[in-house]
């Protein structure tokens, strides 16, 4: 017989009064159920609710116009975007406040995708993603005297790389100074970009001349991005588009064979076909880029009077690349920009 039968519970109060009072006592201090708090996350009754895929769906449809909405948990921006990336194959571009709002909204759509982390990928200087790019601007005034920042450009240039080429992705995020900020033009990128092809023949020499111009750095070991070394008839180079450098064995001009290496071990990791050698530095040094560089820097050095002992020093740090301090505001002089809307 159960215990909350009444003729039970009226037994043992006749036999035992105190029994029953301990029995009413227990019952008043039971534990309230974990369930009683749930009132308090009750969705709000006094504004409309929606959801992740009903907002992505009136922004696809671009009559409405913008959408705004308040209320929003963090990471409900990266639902968002899933849901517009997953509406018929449509690539996305997420325009943030910030540069720090832009790499938690990559990482939060590189998840949401099931893609790597592309934060991770930025501060390796790789944007071999696919899915999620994550473009983040120079963050220094161009007028400003402050060395550039290497690893910053290498994702730069990586990312648009990737989008000059129409290599694959489906989001792309960026900060909205990066709206504000010109950066090389889609044929610049391209032009001094090479497809290397196993079973092709390609002058050994003169790539590594145009490795040179496009700023990576000859070394005896291959250890970071942006540098190269030829040993015997191997070329070690390690673009900034790849999380791994690749090793190139030449037979003369044929290529015989392509692999990715482990930096650290120097082993070989993988066969590949085919690779992108994209740009190392945004100030491309090709012979008309110098030119148009050298022509530039001494209207300038004219029209402000600048000493001629100066002017020569900067010319020289200009046309061979050094990246002394201010260098970035420079960048005009080697090549007319473009606004990033262009890609």
């Amino acid at each position: 017989m159960s215990t909350s039968d009444p003729s039970l519970s009226a037994s043992l109060a006749d036999l035992d009064p105190a029994l029953a009072a301990l029995r009413l006592d227990t019952e008043e201090a039971a534990p309230e159920s974990p369930f009683d708090e749930i009132a308090a996350w009750d969705l709000p009754s006094d504004r409309r609710v929606t959801s992740a895929r009903e907002i992505a769906a009136r922004i696809v449809d671009t009559k409405r116009g913008a959408e705004h909405v308040v209320g929003a948990a963090p990471g409900a921006t990266g639902l968002v975007v899933r849901a517009i990336a997953n509406s018929a194959n449509r690539r996305v571009v997420a325009v943030t406040h910030d540069v720090d709002s832009a790499r938690a909204l990559a990482a939060d759509a590189s998840f949401l995708l099931g893609s790597s982390d592309a934060d991770d990928a930025e501060a390796s200087g790789s944007t071999s993603l696919g899915d999620v790019l994550l473009y983040v601007p120079n963050e220094a005034s161009p007028y400003a005297e402050i060395s550039p920042d290497r690893k910053s450009a290498h994702a730069r240039l990586a990312t648009l790389f990737h989008l000059a080429a129409d290599l694959p992705w489906r989001v792309l995020v960026l900060p909205v100074t990066a709206l504000a900020r010109k950066v090389l033009t889609k044929d610049d990128i391209i032009d001094h970009s090479d497809l290397v092809v196993v079973e092709q023949e390609i002058d050994r020499e003169a790539l590594v001349a145009r490795l040179v111009d496009a700023g990576y750095v000859r070394s005896p070991l291959v250890e970071d991005p942006g540098s190269f070394a030829v040993r015997g008839a191997l070329l070690d180079v390690w673009p900034p588009s790849t999380d791994l450098p690749l090793r190139i064995e030449f037979y003369g001009d044929l290529v015989m064979s392509m692999k990715f290496f482990d930096p650290d071990a120097q082993r070989t990791v993988r066969d590949v076909k085919e690779a992108w050698l994209c740009p190392a530095r945004e100030a491309i040094l090709s012979k008309p880029n110098v030119e148009r560089a050298r022509e530039r820097m001494r209207i300038q050095c004219d029209a402000i009077d600048f000493p001629s002992s100066k002017a020569r020093t900067l010319v020289d740090d200009v046309l061979v690349g050094r990246a002394f301090f201010g260098a970035d505001g420079w960048l005009p002089a080697y090549a007319d920009l473009a606004p990033l809307e262009s890609y």
